[in-house]
């Protein structure tokens, strides 16, 4: 995790300034979602979490959340299956729903974003278009943005040297 992911987190404190998070603005990342999920449970027994929409939001508008399930993909018999059980690809999915279905405000993102691919990326870019709060993504030099720069309208870029840049710049680099 990066310090600035740490920052966010309140996980670590700003050598100087003062970061201020606003009450209710609930900030999470792609990991901690899945780290704190109940492992020996199934997704339906996390998602009765208050962390969790009984009806999220895609496309503008609210979906029952059986609709997420089904557009990643994952058989309805999985969801009594305790997520350590499933099988990697279907944990996946699972983490998938979950993200969409949280009623989290601010995203930071990194584990996810290096697994996903396919239709269920274009889900989460769908997802993401209706979005009303903050999607924040990390990436070390190595990484690549072909997945989401063709789906993204705006993207803005916070870099180790504190500057930020946007959509407009010809070459962006990783934080």
């Amino acid at each position: 995790m990066t310090e600035y992911a740490r920052l966010l987190l309140n996980k670590l404190k700003p050598k100087s300034g003062l970061l201020e998070i606003q009450s209710g603005v609930l900030v999470y990342s792609d990991e901690m979602l899945w780290t704190r999920a109940r492992r020996n449970e199934g997704l339906d027994a996390n998602l009765e979490s208050k962390i969790f929409e009984t009806r999220p939001w895609l496309n503008g508008r609210m979906v029952n959340v059986m609709q997420l399930v089904d557009r990643v993909g994952l058989s309805v018999g999985l969801l009594k299956i305790p997520l350590e059980k499933l099988q990697a690809r279907d944990q996946l999915k699972a983490w998938l729903v979950m993200m969409m279905a949280a009623k989290v405000k601010v995203w930071l993102v990194d584990t996810l974003m290096k697994q996903i691919h396919g239709d269920n990326l274009k889900l989460l870019m769908e997802w993401l278009s209706g979005f009303s709060g903050a999607w924040v993504t990390f990436k070390d030099e190595t990484q690549t943005e072909e997945k989401l720069i063709p789906m993204m309208t705006s993207s803005v870029h916070l870099h180790r040297n504190g500057s930020l840049t946007g959509p407009s710049t010809p070459s962006l680099t990783g934080v």
